[in-house]
């Protein structure tokens, strides 16, 4: 294998020269464009590559971070995935990926399997129950929670989307539209962090424009989607005053619900709007297609990224509150009166 040494004898220059265009900054001293080409072909002609574990073994480092998912078969979150490890390839890290599915049992094994083979870092996507697990690690090596906020780990660093500002912006977008009885349907538990915020979003909006609150808690209308899904239809089409407009928790609620509506012969948006939270990709291909709360998953993955690496060397860093947008599709119309 051939070395950095052994390209900048070939070219007939100094080890640094031979550095700093193999990384890409000659632009620190400056080296004719001649001598650039004439390095770049050399490394072409030995094929070299740097010995990536010789050089963090000399740094005290494994090169590895891990990354513990709680659903990787979600379409919300390959888009992060990308963004963390387009970070990381630039960097030279691999990256170990776990999916939890969910189970804090399985978040807890997967943590303790990486903090033994030593990874240099740790992404986290946590389960709810995932502050009784990260005391394994967060002690040990560098931690970021991304989508989640760990409200009982305040120091541990965190990139998520501003969950409340989503909530209040989706409310007054259907004010907006001429919208007065307005629901929400979602979790209203402080336990989840997240939807909490989109609730308390909600519900400020509502507040401001002196409107009633007709909050849904997703739970009372049964134990699994099915059963919510046609259960809250069944509320909407007894209902004595009905709403006309219906903000739900996350994407994937508002499109069962949608669905329930219309298999009752209930139309959306004309006899009642919705709007969900998270713009996955499905949502243009609903009928119709489901306006939605975007939430800026690569740049998620990005600063999580970013954030972590800045952790492994040493520097202090500070949580990060992403901006949420509105994606306009066709599930949202002016009510009829």
């Amino acid at each position: 294998m051939y070395t950095l040494r052994d390209v900048a004898q070939k070219a007939g220059v100094s080890l640094t020269t031979a550095s700093l265009v193999f990384n890409n900054k000659e632009t620190q001293i400056r080296i004719s464009k001649k001598t650039k080409e004439r390095i770049l072909s050399v490394i072409k002609e030995l094929n070299y590559h740097p010995n990536i574990p010789a050089r963090m073994m000399a740094k005290g480092r494994t090169s590895l971070i891990g990354l513990v998912m709680l659903n990787i078969h979600s379409s919300f979150y390959p888009e992060i995935i990308e963004g963390i490890q387009s970070k990381m390839d630039k960097q030279d890290y691999s990256t170990i990926l776990y999916n939890t599915k969910g189970n804090f049992q399985l978040e807890r094994k997967y943590l303790e399997v990486l903090d033994y083979k030593q990874v240099d870092g740790i992404i986290l996507n946590p389960t709810h129950y995932a502050s009784r697990n990260i005391e394994i690690v967060s002690k040990k090596r560098p931690l970021v929670s991304i989508c989640f906020s760990l409200s009982s780990h305040r120091k541990i660093p965190s990139v998520v989307v501003d969950n409340f500002k989503g909530g209040y912006i989706a409310t007054k977008y259907l004010f907006s539209l001429g919208h007065k009885r307005i629901g929400y349907i979602g979790s209203l538990e402080p336990t989840s962090l997240d939807f909490f915020q989109r609730h308390r979003g909600y519900c400020t909006a509502i507040n401001k424009e002196s409107l009633k609150d007709y909050s849904f808690p997703l739970n009372e209308f049964g134990n699994n989607i099915e059963e919510q899904r046609l259960n809250f239809a069944k509320y909407y089409l007894n209902s004595s005053q009905k709403i006309t407009a219906l903000f739900a928790q996350h994407d994937r609620s508002a499109i069962y619900i949608m669905n329930a509506l219309q298999e009752k012969g209930i139309k959306v948006p004309e006899d009642v709007s919705i709007i969900g939270f998270d713009n996955l990709d499905i949502c243009n291909f609903t009928n119709p297609s489901l306006t939605s709360i975007n939430q800026p998953k690569f740049e998620i993955g990005e600063k999580a990224g970013e954030l972590l690496l800045k952790m492994i060397d040493g520097e202090k860093v500070k949580s990060i509150i992403l901006e949420p947008t509105i994606i306009e599709r066709g599930s949202c119309l002016s009510p009829k009166n």
